[in-house]
């Protein structure tokens, strides 16, 4: 299936208009009056036939997505990551150990005077301003701090008139963003697969950070939204070195373009040049706010010269979009995974930053058995060094004893499924049980 990211590089662009607008051309649901209102004046409807698409909105941190489409939600998971403390009042002793070691403010006394241990008082954590990095837990001599995990946002499986969407909320103040957008986007894949879609369509969230890394992962094809400004330029240089850097097939279109024709020029060329193809131009005009007014995607008004530069955006990225190769008989179908392991002396390390080498083992899915082994030796132990290096090897799971919240998010962040808790066994066992379904994983060793 073909994975389409639309990214902006800077918000306000009109990003979120077009994908809404797309989600109406790729025809993948919608009353027989909304299909009609589709169809360009040449009576041709769009490139894809209804069922064909499933939607993402990875704009996980201001999701806006649903504005226009209206979804219903079917289902709807809580996202949790990292870990807060919470003092049991009942069984704390008023020590002020924990105050005295929280480096983040986090923790007050709820009385004005000081906190005299002989005195009457007590001690609680502002949710908002701890980190959860668990000193406090460490060091209560009374063990009465739980550290459960963190409620950080939702997410959401829908039906909208266009077609199932996979969507989700960030609490304000949530943390992995990143993590949240693997999420979504590992979900809908899942719903593509299980309807035979031919097309992910990805909302993704502005700038060039993690959530915009975590998006355009192994995508099929990106498209970057820009607008005619010194800042539009700036910010869509940025993002367009981004996915060089990630060898994805990139396209541009310069929303508003008629505000700025000689910058639209000046835009459309330095794409060019780095390799970015621009598939064309849409105009400035008030239907899009009407349509907003109206709840309805551009395309589904009568929007006149602008819905049509819509269409035309729409067809010259089906032209680009690499074909769909799928074998719906499914005989002779091979799904392969890489999964890493990170070995000492021939079993799992259990602190995988520490380890001496990793195991790559690519393996057939639907037969469960191994089918190649590579050994690697790691890049030096730098934060966020070894999942990029891995996920440029073509890793999708990796099976570890132990490891920290924040490599945990940088994994996801690449695509990459991360196993603790695991056993110091050979990889070649630990494979076997993984694919069984026995393996059994305890405590995760690493809590920093």
């Amino acid at each position: 299936m073909k994975e389409l990211v639309v990214i902006s590089g800077k918000g306000g662009t009109g990003k979120t208009s077009l994908v809404a607008s797309f989600a109406a051309l790729a025809g993948s649901a919608g009353s027989r009056q909304a299909r009609s209102a589709l169809r360009s004046d040449s009576g041709q409807a769009g490139s894809w036939q209804a069922g064909n698409a499933v939607l993402a909105d990875c704009d996980v941190d201001a999701a806006d997505l649903h504005l226009v489409l209206a979804p219903t939600v079917l289902r709807r998971e809580e996202f949790r990551c990292g870990h807060e403390a919470i003092i049991r009042q009942k069984d704390c002793i008023g020590c002020g150990a924990c105050l005295a070691r929280c480096r983040f403010d986090a923790i007050r006394c709820v009385t004005k005077e000081t906190c005299d241990p002989q005195r009457e008082h007590a001690f609680v954590i502002d949710p908002t301003a701890c980190e959860g990095c668990g000193v406090c837990v460490w060091s209560c001599p009374v063990k009465a701090i739980d550290f459960p995990e963190r409620l950080c946002g939702e997410w959401y499986v829908s039906d909208t008139r266009h077609g199932p969407m996979v969507h989700a909320r960030l609490i304000p103040g949530g943390e992995n963003s990143g993590k949240l957008v693997s999420k979504v986007r590992e979900a809908a894949r899942t719903l593509a697969e299980e309807r035979k879609a031919d097309l992910i369509l990805v909302d993704g969230p502005p700038g060039v950070g993690c959530a915009v890394i975590a998006s355009i992962t192994g995508a099929s094809q990106v498209l970057v939204v820009t607008e005619p400004t010194l800042s539009g330029a700036h910010d869509m240089a940025r993002v367009l070195q981004l996915t060089r850097h990630f060898k994805i097939p990139t396209a541009v279109c310069v929303n508003k373009w008629d505000l700025n024709a000689e910058m639209t020029a000046r835009i459309e060329s330095k794409a060019s040049r780095v390799g970015a193809m621009p598939v064309g131009r849409v105009r400035y005009g008030r239907a899009v706010t009407t349509a907003q007014m109206q709840g309805l995607t551009v395309v589904e008004t009568d929007a006149g010269p602008l819905g049509d530069d819509i269409r035309q955006v729409w067809e010259n990225l089906s032209a680009v979009l690499p074909p769909t190769t799928r074998d719906t008989s499914n005989k002779g179908e091979t799904k392969t995974m890489k999964i890493a392991i990170p070995l000492t002396d021939g079993k799992l390390c259990m602190h995988f930053g520490h380890c001496e080498q990793f195991a790559l083992l690519e393996v057939d899915e639907n037969a469960k058995k191994v089918t190649g082994k590579r050994m690697l030796t790691p890049p030096p132990h730098e934060p966020g060094v070894l999942p990029r290096w891995l996920h440029q090897e073509g890793a999708t799971v990796i099976i570890a004893g132990g490891m920290g919240q924040r490599a945990q998010a940088i994994f996801a962040e690449n695509a990459i499924k991360v196993v603790v808790g695991a056993p110091a066994e050979a990889p070649e066992q630990l494979v076997a049980q993984y694919l069984a379904g026995t393996l059994v994983s305890g405590a995760n060793v690493c809590d920093h």
